[in-house]
């Protein structure tokens, strides 16, 4: 691992402006990975030494994830559906099990994804890419996830300064809030909920890239850099439902993941 990171870091910093300049004007592509370093060699090749290039990371199932399944997606997304499908709106459909839901982020052990993630954080703050958290949580839920991310042993970067502020949005349906580098969209649209926070900054990155475990979040973003004319890479991180959740099902901890970086209870 600690090789092909010299390596692409050579790459990225070798790499001439106007060999790329034409292609990234077309660039608008999505792929399926099994390792978050599978980013890597895919954005080499169409970013300069440069601050201009956005990478925004989903949280659950992949960056982290609990061992309590009521703090997962997963069960989130079931029981919101199950309610739903009683006939109740949004809103009421989430009063009758956030609670719960919240409780378990309390009371769960949070584990990483995948054991590369700092070193992904690393090399990519190396380039002065910048990073972000563009997560489904709710609001309420910013306190917890830094918790989480200690827990987990996850060095979540810090916001460079221009976006250490802290903002908050009227969503399409909901609030939305953006603090310490990670927007917290509550549940809506991805696409545009990141929308929100670019145009506050009147910022245009000269690549947009996305990383998530849900390919419709991926293609939800993609619609938003397409509209804008910004170069796009998407990625659709399927280590948790590969390698992780079906271990989980048997019952089995799985050790070469979530042990090589322990965890601590959030409270």
């Amino acid at each position: 691992m600690k090789k092909l990171f010299y390596v692409l870091k050579i790459v990225l910093c070798i790499l001439v402006p106007t060999s790329h300049a034409h292609a990234a004007a077309r660039l608008d592509i999505i792929k399926t990975i099994d390792e978050i370093e599978d980013i890597l060699p895919t954005i080499a090749p169409h970013i300069a030494c440069g601050p201009c290039t956005l990478v925004a990371f989903d949280i659950d199932e992949t960056l982290i994830w609990a061992s309590d399944p009521r703090a997962r997606s997963e069960w989130f997304n079931q029981e919101f559906t199950r309610y739903k499908g009683l006939g109740l709106s949004p809103h009421d459909a989430l009063k009758q099990f956030f609670v719960k839901h919240l409780q378990a982020h309390n009371d769960s052990l949070f584990y990483p994804v995948d054991k590369d993630t700092n070193l992904v954080f690393e090399l990519l703050k190396q380039q002065n890419i910048h990073i972000i958290g563009l997560t489904a949580r709710q609001p309420l839920m910013n306190s917890i996830t830094t918790k989480q991310f200690a827990g987990a042993h996850i060095a979540f970067p810090n916001p460079i300064p221009r976006w250490n502020d802290t903002f908050v949005f009227a969503g399409p349906e909901q609030p939305v809030l953006a603090i310490d580098g990670i927007i917290y969209s509550s549940g809506q649209d991805k696409g545009k909920t990141l929308g929100l926070f670019i145009d506050a900054l009147s910022y245009r990155p000269q690549l947009l890239v996305m990383v998530d475990d849900m390919l419709y979040n991926v293609q939800n973003v993609q619609q938003f850099a397409v509209s804008r004319n910004i170069p796009f890479i998407g990625f659709h991180l399927n280590k948790y439902e590969k390698s992780i959740r079906p271990l989980l099902e048997e019952g089995v901890m799985p050790t070469h993941v979530a042990l090589s970086a322990g965890s601590i209870p959030v409270k």
